[in-house]
């Protein structure tokens, strides 16, 4: 999933993750932190403080680690 921020002036970066067009959860970062959750996640890809490209792995690693990346990254919520 590649999602890049848009627009001056948005200081949360939100995700929603749909399964079967239902929501199954809700990522919401601080902009100003996604350099710390790609990092966290091993990401190399450029552009990582603009654009957080998840793999299955990478989401499933941010909900079962929660506490991690609430503390780590400034993760605002992550809801299931």
């Amino acid at each position: 999933m590649e999602n890049p921020t848009r627009g001056n002036g948005c200081d949360v970066y939100a995700l929603g993750v749909f399964e079967a067009l239902d929501v199954k959860s809700l990522l919401v970062f601080d902009k100003e932190r996604l350099l710390e959750v790609g990092a966290a996640l091993g990401k190399r890809h450029p552009g990582q403080g603009e654009v957080l490209q998840l793999t299955q792995s990478n989401y499933r690693t941010i909900v079962g680690e929660q506490p991690r990346f609430a503390d780590l990254a400034g993760v605002s919520g992550i809801a299931r």
